[in-house]
């Protein structure tokens, strides 16, 4: 029987075509530099808002400087608080946001930042080297900097003149409010727990892993520590005991999750490992299907998979959604499409198959 007849009958293999795992290989290892903010995977972009928010709870108002930035516009409004974009003579707020590479005038940004304020900067981080991104990590002012990893290559850094310990009651509040409920939904992002899936760490925490040979691109796997974070500031305040253990209970696992992730990317280094990279990300999904990280990695294998479409190459689109049936076996969308491309490509057996498929799944 075809590898790709098994992937659609059983429903729960996890090893692809070679060259349907090189063609997403090719795509992660040579990312776009300045990704077009209009491709940018949405939950991405919540996710960054959220993490800026729950860094500060109490925040009431944000300055967004820079496109990256402004596109978080709706998600801080419906979150409630007030948006000024660029501008630069405006009086100070709780939260100033600035993306693009920079090189930043920190200390302009700084000023601007109300009393113990929050500064968050939006990295794109595609082509970026080990170095520069070293020497953007110590850029950054304040005492108090975390690194948080929404997607693959786009983070956040946040900074705070000193160390402050948040509320974890504030915290908890922001997911409670109405107006975003339909932001967090679109994230897959509706808890604090899931949130903090995407914390990496403190910039102390980072540092020790970049050192070497600085040279190379920057990529996910090299600076999330293998210890998962003790969150030292939170304060649980008047929350409950049990409620509080909860939380962290969800917050190791899901962390957990992300490192299972994460080595799948190591192994992939090794392209004769491939199938075991995809034993990994597959297993990280089924544990948290929430994850923003893999999810974003769905949408680029969808995107690569409907430009290869666009110009008629229909054998390359087929291993993207080899891949990303692999990642995700209950993915009904990505098996239908596959059927598609085997009818284009003159397989009509597999083609029915994957359609019946999908239609069992959509049941």
């Amino acid at each position: 029987m075809k590898r790709r007849t098994v992937i659609l009958v059983a429903a729960a293999a996890v090893v692809v075509a070679a060259a349907g795992a090189l063609v997403w290989m090719r795509a992660r290892a040579r990312p776009a530099r300045a990704f077009p903010e209009e491709f940018r995977f949405a939950p991405v972009k919540i996710v960054a808002a959220y993490a800026a928010m729950v860094e500060m709870p109490e925040a009431d108002d944000v300055a967004l400087v820079g496109d990256g930035a402004c596109a978080l516009k709706d998600y801080f409004e419906n979150a409630g608080l007030a948006v000024v974009t660029n501008a630069a003579d405006a009086p100070r707020t709780d939260i100033v946001v600035v993306s693009g590479r920079g090189p930043h005038d920190w200390k302009a940004l700084a000023a601007r930042v109300a009393e113990a304020g929050e500064l968050v900067w939006l990295l794109d981080v595609r082509q970026m080297t080990a170095d520069a991104f070293r020497r953007a990590l110590a850029a950054i002012p304040g005492a108090d900097v975390h690194l948080w990893m929404p997607g693959e290559y786009d983070w956040v850094l946040t900074a705070r003149q000193a160390a402050v310990r948040r509320d974890l009651g504030d915290m908890l509040e922001i997911f409670a409010r109405e107006s975003a409920f339909e932001d967090l939904s679109t994230a897959m992002c509706e808890t604090l727990p899931e949130l903090m899936a995407n914390y990496v760490g403190t910039r102390e925490e980072v540092a020790p892993a970049l050192v070497g040979d600085l040279r190379t691109e920057i990529q996910p796997e090299f600076l999330v520590p293998a210890e998962i974070p003790t969150i030292g500031w939170i304060d649980p305040g008047d929350v409950d005991a049990d409620i509080n253990e909860m939380i962290g209970q969800r917050f190791h696992s899901l962390q957990f999750d992300r490192r299972t992730a994460l080595e799948g990317n190591i192994i992939a280094h090794d392209h004769g490992r491939l199938a075991e990279a995809f034993d990994k990300w597959a297993a990280a999904m089924r544990s948290n299907p929430h994850d923003t990280l893999l999810l974003g990695r769905l949408h680029s294998l969808a995107v690569n998979a409907a430009t290869f479409m666009n110009v008629g190459n229909v054998k390359a689109a087929a291993h993207c959604y080899e891949a990303m049936i692999a990642i995700r076996p209950t993915d009904a969308a990505a098996i239908e499409e596959y059927g598609k491309c085997q009818l284009m490509l003159g397989d009509r057996k597999v083609a029915e198959q994957a359609k019946k498929r999908a239609e069992e799944l959509r049941k």
